[in-house]
C-alpha cells in the first residue's frame, strides 16, 4: 500500500515521503496513529502545501534565530552566588539563568535548548559557553562567577 508520511518515522522517512508499506502496517498503525496518509491525488496535494508552510514557518524562525545569535555573540554576563572557601558554589549556574540574562540584555526570548551546558557551573571562575541552534548557527558567550559577599 502506498502511503505518504505525515511525520518523520525513523525507519521510514521524512514528512512528505511517498512509501510503500504492508497494508496492516499502514491501516493498524500509521494511519491510526497521524503518522501518515494513503497516497491519493489529493492528500498528496494537501501534504506538500502542509510542509511548504511549516517550511516557510521554520525558515522565518531560523532566520530569528540566527539575528539573535549574531546578537549575543562575544557578550559577557557575570553571576554572583554564595560559595565556600575553595571557591565551590553553594548553588549553581544553570542553562535556565543563561537563558534568562541573555533574553533580559537583549530583550528578546532565548530559550535554553540552545545553550550548550554539560553540567551546571558550580565553581568560581570564568567559562565560555557555546550557544548553537543547528550546525552553522554558533556563538559563545562569557560568563564570569563570583562568590557573593
Amino acid at each position: 500500500m502506498e502511503i505518504i508520511l505525515l511525520k518523520q518515522v525513523k525507519s521510514l522517512g521524512k514528512p512528505g515521503d511517498i512509501k510503500e508499506v504492508k497494508r496492516g502496517y499502514a491501516l493498524n498503525f500509521l494511519i491510526p496513529q497521524g503518522f501518515a496518509l494513503p497516497a491519493t491525488k489529493g492528500f498528496i496535494k494537501e501534504v506538500q502545501s502542509r510542509i511548504r508552510k511549516i517550511t516557510r514557518s521554520q525558515d522565518l524562525e531560523t532566520a530569528e534565530i540566527k539575528s539573535i545569535i549574531d546578537e549575543i555573540n562575544g557578550l559577557e554576563f557575570s553571576f554572583a552566588k554564595k560559595a565556600g572557601k575553595e571557591g565551590k558554589l553553594f548553588g549553581s549556574v544553570k542553562a535556565k539563568d543563561i537563558a534568562d540574562a541573555l533574553s533580559e540584555k537583549i530583550g528578546k526570548k532565548v530559550e535554553e535548548k540552545y545553550i550548550i551546558l554539560e553540567e551546571p557551573l558550580k565553581k568560581i571562575g570564568d567559562y565560555e559557553i557555546e550557544i548553537k541552534a543547528g550546525e552553522e548557527i554558533k556563538a559563545n558567550i562569557k560568563i564570569k562567577v563570583g562568590g557573593e559577599k
